[in-house]
Formats: structure tokens, C-alpha cells, sequence
């Protein structure tokens, strides 16, 4: 199964604003890799995409959860549909958008809360999730108009999701690894 996200891999946000420009974005699967057109709502701004090292290897980062990456992309911007919520900027570095699958391997139902992500980049630099509370609403209801779910949705026993972290990243930030509650999975 081939999920694409966003910008990423998901399946390109079908629902973005309106003021938009179109151009080709280089998007990662585990079983695939394809090239899409994407419109955005930034004007004249370009954004580096990187090519993620994908397998089907699912990692088990709790005693009843695993972790599948399926994609990440480097973006300008987080805009979401509602005109009340600001947009999330790079401010100055980039933002980092993980995509992956994650999969209840327990018996009860849950959630990925009190799981801690963090992506560390080639010079062994350390960045935490997108923690800003306005800017967490913000990616909250991008992913939601694009289908992608919170790491806080609810998982019945043997249910897959899909989900997103944005990370604030350097510019000069590359070659990724996530870490999952200890557990490191390359991603680029």
C-alpha cells in the first residue's frame, strides 16, 4: 500500500489555498517513486526535497506500536484552509515533514501520545517536533484537510494510520534519521 503525503507522499493535498503556483515535486515511496505536480499557496518560493532511504521495514518503537517512514520532504511553509489560523514559516531554516505509517501491533486500543520523536541531521544536530501551541494548531488542521491523521488519534488493535511530524530545521540541515522513543530509523 502506497501512501503519499502532502508536499510528501500522502496524496498531494488536494485542498490547499487558492493563491497558488504549480510546479513539480519529486515525491517518496516505499514502493515507489514518482514525480507529481503540487500547488502550493507560496508564490515564487522553491523548496529542496530530499530523497528519504525507504524499505517496508516496519520499526517497533513501543511494546504494541510500530513505525513505518514512507516519505519526507524539506518546505518554505504550512498553510492551512482556515484563514484565522496563521501560517507555520520556516523562519529562516526550513521546515522537515516525516511521513509515516504507524501500526497498533497490541491488543487495546490507542494512541502515539507520550511518544517522543526527534530528528537529528547529518552534523548531529537535534530537533524536537513543531511545539509552538498556535503553530501545532495550525499543522493540526493542515494534516487533517489533507487526510493525514494526529499522532494523538485513537488506534484499535491491528489499525494502521497515517501520520505527519514538522520539524524546524537549519537551512543547512540534511541526511536525516528519526528517533522513536530511543529507536533510530534512517530516513535519508
Amino acid at each position: 500500500m502506497v501512501f503519499h503525503l502532502a508536499l510528501i507522499g500522502f496524496s498531494a493535498f488536494s485542498s490547499l489555498p487558492t493563491e497558488k503556483s504549480v510546479y513539480a515535486a519529486t515525491t517518496y515511496s516505499a514502493s515507489s517513486i514518482k514525480t507529481a505536480s503540487v500547488s502550493t499557496p507560496v508564490v515564487g518560493e522553491t523548496a529542496s526535497y530530499l530523497e528519504p532511504d525507504l524499505t517496508e521495514t516496519w520499526t517497533n518503537v513501543k511494546s504494541d506500536r510500530a513505525v513505518q517512514v514512507v516519505g519526507v520532504q524539506a518546505i518554505n511553509r504550512i498553510v492551512p484552509n482556515n484563514k484565522f489560523m496563521k501560517p507555520v514559516e520556516a523562519k529562516g531554516g526550513q521546515l522537515v515533514v516525516v511521513g509515516m505509517k504507524v501500526k497498533n501491533t497490541g491488543q487495546e486500543s490507542g494512541d502515539m501520545m507520550w511518544t517522543n520523536f526527534q530528528l537529528i541531521d547529518s552534523q548531529g544536530r537535534k530537533y524536537n517536533e513543531i511545539n509552538s501551541f498556535e503553530e501545532i494548531i495550525s499543522v493540526n488542521a493542515w494534516l487533517k484537510e489533507n487526510d493525514v491523521e494526529e499522532a494523538g488519534s485513537q488506534m484499535f488493535p491491528g489499525e494502521t494510520i497515517k501520520t505527519a511530524k514538522v520539524y524546524r530545521v537549519a537551512s543547512d540541515a540534511s541526511d536525516f534519521k528519526l528517533v522513536v522513543n530511543g529507536k533510530l530509523i534512517s530516513i535519508s
